[in-house]
């Protein structure tokens, strides 16, 4: 990821009950041309880095956020869960990535 504008620090639980300290990260939107944008997220060590679009910057980083928030639920109900990194307790996903 070129610009990182904003992460939230986790731990993921995988099903096998590996426990990865990591962050949802957002990049900074780009202009890809005038009728596209491009935000890039990542999940270090959980979900490799994706580009979303969008059709302008904002449009991208919320498009952007909503992909994260799916990801993650997707990665939980497969059987991993998520913990706070600060009191290792089990963190809802609403509490990381509010749905706009």
């Amino acid at each position: 990821m070129k610009e990182l504008i904003a992460e939230s620090g986790i731990i993921f639980c995988s099903p096998d009950g590996k426990e990865v300290v990591t962050s949802v990260q957002v990049g900074q939107p780009r202009q890809e041309d005038d009728l596209k944008w491009a935000c890039d997220v990542e999940i270090p060590s959980v979900d490799r880095l994706r580009t979303i679009h969008g059709a302008d910057s904002l449009h991208a980083l919320i498009l952007a956020i909503g992909y994260l928030s799916d990801r993650l639920e997707h990665l939980v109900s497969n059987g991993g869960s998520i913990l706070s990194p600060n009191n290792r307790e089990p963190a809802a996903i609403i509490d990381i990535l509010p749905r706009i």
